[in-house]
This record gives structure tokens, sequence and C-alpha cells, in this order.
């Protein structure tokens, strides 16, 4: 931000530097209407947030999860994602690895033909559906914001909209897939998630956990139940932001680390 945005009053600050936002994002648009990042198409961006723009335009979207699948993705692993987003991630393990091995959940049902239309582009087909894992078959409430990004199965303080939807039992599903690696991103929900969950043969996780959601005593509960089932975090690829979120990789001790050739 230029020195002279904060010689404004805070209110009309804030205004002028989302307009800024979204001039950028309409030029992005209009000379780039389908960027592409770590070699993915993303021809969605037209429907997408400016927020959300940004992030794709600036190269920092999903950035410390494609840092890890990166280096850490072997041709062998089943991937099980939690919260696909628009299907980034999905698209960049299934263009490495094969579509057969990549499983993704989404909660938003307004999310499926975006994702469909990434999965198009880039000419793959990861297994999707609509819908959380939780304990129990069955059905709950989920909370859509504006930014897809920060819906969540906990109602946030921002205006949302609130849609019912289908709930898989993850342990049926774990077993029935059988993943090696486990991505998981879904604002606060993976508290209750990792309390649940039967790792099997899971010997990865890519976590971003939401403490300024979910209070550091959760936070810790759930590292102690990774660290039981013999996860260590790896800090070359994990970062945080103190008080607001952790994006953790995290390996099971008897996994060594193998570069892959994704």
């Amino acid at each position: 931000m230029g020195t002279w945005h904060n010689r404004l009053p805070a209110a009309l600050r804030w205004r002028v530097v989302h307009f800024e936002q979204r001039l950028k994002n309409r030029w992005n648009r209009f000379r780039t209407p389908v960027p592409e990042l770590a070699g993915i198409k993303i021809p969605v961006v037209s429907k997408l947030t400016d927020n959300i723009c940004s992030a794709i335009y600036g190269g920092f979207y999903e950035g410390a999860e494609l840092r890890t699948f990166s280096t850490m993705l072997h041709q062998d692993d089943v991937v099980l994602e939690v919260g696909a987003g628009i299907g980034f991630l999905s698209s960049f393990c299934a263009r490495a690895i094969g579509s057969e091995r990549v499983h993704t959940y989404e909660a938003n049902p307004a999310l499926r033909p975006l994702i469909e239309e990434v999965y198009a582009a880039n000419v793959v087909n990861p297994s999707l559906r609509i819908g959380v894992l939780g304990q129990h078959v069955g059905s709950t409430n989920f909370y859509i914001t504006q930014d897809f990004w920060a819906s969540s199965l906990l109602q946030p303080a921002e205006p949302c909209k609130e849609v019912t939807v289908p709930v898989y039992a993850v342990n049926e599903e774990v077993r029935r897939i059988n993943p090696t690696f486990l991505l998981m991103d879904i604002e606060g929900g993976e508290y209750d998630l990792i309390k649940s969950i039967d790792f099997h043969n899971i010997r990865k996780i890519s976590i971003e956990i939401h403490t300024d959601v979910l209070g550091q005593a959760r936070v810790d509960e759930m590292k102690s139940i990774m660290s039981d089932a013999g996860f260590m975090v790896d800090q070359r690829l994990s970062s945080a932001i103190p008080g607001v979120k952790e994006v953790l990789f995290m390996m099971r001790s008897s996994e060594q680390p193998v570069i892959s050739s994704a």
C-alpha cells in the first residue's frame, strides 16, 4: 500500500484500497482470463470474488499446500482431500499421480460446476463428492460465505447462507479409499474430524488448523491426537500466523521423505 493511503481516514482508505483491488482484478481478468498456477489452468476467475482472484493472480493461492504436494507427493500415493474449493489442488494431484488416485469432498454445492470446469480445463477427473465427512452418515448445516474459502460447518460472524449438506462417515470412506495422503482445509471443522478419524494407512497429512476459530486448547488436543498416532511435524513445510492459523505438514515417523517427480 502506498504511503499516501495512510493519510486517508480509515474508512475512506479501505474503500480506496478495495476499489484499486477491483480495478486490478478486472484488468487481470481481461488480460489473462484463464490464469495458470503450477501448470493448472483456472478458467473460473470471472465467477470468483476479488479477494480470491487477488490470491490467484498474485500467485500465492494455496501456496503452502502446493509447496507440500510439489515435494512430498509420490506416484504411489492415494490422496483424500477434505475441502476441494475450486478443485485446484485436486487437479494438481490428479495431473501428477492420476485422477483415479485422488478423492475429494466439498461441502458447498454451489462450487460443483466450478470444480468440474477446472477439472475439464486440465483434463482430469478426480472422484468428487458434495458433502462433508463426519462420524456418522446423515446431514448437517453448512454456512456459505461470499469468499468461499471462509465457508464452514461453524457459523461465522460474517453474513452467510445456511444450507443442508450430506454427511459421509469418515472411517467408512477412509477404509473404502485407503488414502496415504490426507489434505484438510475446512475452516475449523478439522477438530471434530481429527477426533473421529481412524488414520488407517494414512502416512502424510497437510492440514490447515484455524486457531482463531478453535482456540489453543483444541489445537493442542488435535496435535496430541496426531502425535499419538505417530505423526511428526515437518517444520520445513509448515508455517504459522500466531493466534490465527497454522498450515502443518506431518508424516508418520516411519515414513521417509522422498522427493517425487510431480
